[in-house]
C-alpha cells in the first residue's frame, strides 16, 4: 500500500514536530524549538550529508562514500547501515514501502521492504527484541506485520 509520496531534502520536520538538517563533514542539527536554537547531533562519520526522509521506519539519511545512516529516536541519534558501496549517494525516496537511493555515475539502486525490514531487525536487535521480531515477521512476508511494527514504533515514541 502505497502511503508516501516523500521527497528527499537536506532538511525535514518530523512527525513530532522536530526540524533537523543536514550539512557537510557529518553535520546534523536538530531543533524541538523551530529553529530557535540547534543541537548538533554527534555520528560517527565525517561524510558530506546531502538528503534526509522521514518514513513510517525512521529517519533515514544519505551522503558521501556510501554514507546510510538511520534514526529510530525523532533525530536525537543515527546509526550508520553497511551499503557496501563506495559511491556518493545524493538522494533518496520512499516509493510504496521501498527506498530508492541515487548515486554519482547514475547508480541508483531499490531496496524493496524485506532488505529494509532486514535492516530494522538488525537495528533493534540489541536494543528492543519486540521490534526486532516484529522487523522479521515483516522481512518472512507476514501480512499486517507492517502495521503492528509501525504502531509498536508509534508506542515507543520512536517515530
Amino acid at each position: 500500500a502505497s502511503r508516501s509520496n516523500a521527497v528527499s531534502s537536506p532538511y525535514a520536520r518530523t512527525p513530532k514536530r522536530s526540524l533537523v538538517l543536514l550539512g557537510d563533514g557529518g553535520l546534523i542539527l536538530r531543533s524541538t524549538t523551530d529553529g530557535a536554537s540547534w543541537k548538533k547531533i554527534p555520528i560517527d562519520s565525517r561524510h558530506n550529508l546531502e538528503k534526509l526522509i522521514v518514513t513510517r521506519y525512521g529517519i533515514f539519511v544519505v551522503g558521501g562514500t556510501g554514507s546510510l545512516l538511520v534514526s529510530h529516536d525523532d533525530g536525537q541519534s543515527f546509526q550508520g547501515l553497511d551499503t557496501k558501496v563506495d559511491a556518493h549517494l545524493w538522494s533518496i525516496l520512499e516509493l510504496d514501502g521501498d527506498l530508492l537511493i541515487g548515486g554519482e555515475l547514475g547508480k541508483l539502486w531499490r531496496v524493496d521492504r524485506k532488505d529494509l525490514a532486514e535492516v530494522l531487525r538488525a537495528a533493534y536487535t540489541k536494543r528492543d527484541p519486540v521490534l526486532a521480531d516484529l522487523a522479521a515477521r515483516l522481512r518472512d512476508g507476514d501480512e499486517g506485520a507492517e502495521l503492528v511494527l509501525e504502531d509498536a514504533l508509534k508506542e515507543r515514541e520512536l517515530l
